[in-house]
Order: structure tokens, then sequence, then C-alpha cells
């Protein structure tokens, strides 16, 4: 495959994300509304190929397949709170990246994440939290909290411009933590793009990150 073709074939996989969230919006469903066992059977005896690798928010009302009007076997799903990096779902979005030869990853946040706000929570009234696990997670947020925090404290969308810094922040860290990804971006065959979800309206903003020269961190 030529480097062209790979670029294309990433900008296509954004492309059908895109229109996917169009017909979500406009309450259509290019796919069946139910898995089904037949096609199961079939992903099941000829393997899966994914065409995008998607880490969002573990939130119960940001299914991924649904808001994209995806089917089984389309998408690769990362889900974790606040859509957060780490190396257990960097492993994953590896395996996928280099199994699968899938070309695109997309990181998603959401509106009124609760992930963020309890970030926000913590940073204003710093308190030990509940367990270390909660910590961690709560750890990986604080950059983007903190950038925001006080500029806009009264602001009534902090929530949101922190999710939206955090999904970004989120994007370098899997740039920056990933040889592979590292290298499949200098080929050309794999792109990392950004998007932020509206609750309140269905609507997925996309933002492709560039690329860009990856400073390592000390």
């Amino acid at each position: 495959m030529t480097i062209q073709s790979s670029a294309e074939r990433s900008l296509k996989a954004l492309e059908m994300m895109k229109q996917g969230n169009l017909r979500f919006q406009q309450g259509l469903r290019s796919v069946e509304h139910f898995p089904t066992p037949s096609k199961l059977k079939i992903l099941s005896e000829h393997g899966q190929k994914p065409f995008c690798i998607i880490l969002s928010c573990a939130d119960s009302r940001v299914p991924a397949e649904h808001l994209f009007d995806q089917g089984l076997g389309d998408l690769f799903v990362l889900r974790v709170a606040g859509n957060v990096i780490a190396p257990s779902l960097l492993a994953s979005l590896e395996f996928a990246a280099t199994q699968f030869d899938t070309p695109l990853v997309l990181v998603m946040g959401h509106s009124k994440c609760g992930a963020i706000q309890a970030t926000i929570n913590n940073v204003k009234t710093p308190a030990p939290l509940p367990s270390q696990n909660l910590t961690d997670l709560v750890d990986r947020i604080k950059p983007a909290v903190k950038k925001h925090v006080e500029k806009y404290a009264n602001e009534p969308l902090l929530v949101d411009i922190c999710g939206i810094e955090n999904v970004h922040n989120t994007v370098k860290r899997i740039q920056e933590d990933s040889p592979i990804v590292q290298k499949l971006i200098a080929e050309k065959k794999l792109m990392i793009a950004s998007a932020f979800f509206c609750l309140d309206t269905g609507v997925v903003e996309f933002e492709p990150v560039p690329e860009s020269k990856v400073t390592k961190r000390a």
C-alpha cells in the first residue's frame, strides 16, 4: 500500500465517522438496530477489521456505535471515565492499530462530564479521594483543569472548557508515550483526531490533530 493510499484511508475513516454522526442527528440508522447472531458468526469466522479506534468516556450516555451509526466489527472502542489514557488503554490502542491496520484514532470527550466535574471539585477544594484508583484518574485530568479553573472559575461551561482541553492532552499523551503510534503516524498509516460530543444536541464536533514534532517528556 502506498503512503498516499494509506493517508486516504485515514481521511475516509474520519469522513465515515462524520457522516455516521450526521445520520444519528437525523434519527437515521444504516445498520441493524441490534447485533444479530448471524453477523457475529461471520465476524467470528473471518475476524474483525475495525476502521476506527475510538477512546471515549465510560458515561452511559456516550455509546460510540450509536453516536456514529456503526455496527458490529466497525469500531474498536476503548471507554474509560474522563477519556484519559493509561498503559493498558494505550496497549489496547497499539494492538488494534498494528493487528487490524486500523487507520484512525478518535479521542472523544463530551459535555457535562462527571469525571471532569469531580476533578474541578477536587482542584477547588483539595481533599483525599476514597481510593488510589480514583486519585490516579483525577491526577490524569488535573492538568486540563488547572489550566483553566482560575480564568473561567465562574463560567457555566467550565466543565466543557476543561473537557476539551483534556481531549487535547490525551491526544498528546498518546503521541508522546507510544513509539508505535509515532512510527505509524510518520509512515502516514495512522491519523489521530479529536472530537467533542454535546449531550444536548447529539452533535459531535471534530478537530483533526495536525502532525507535529513529538517532544518527549523528561
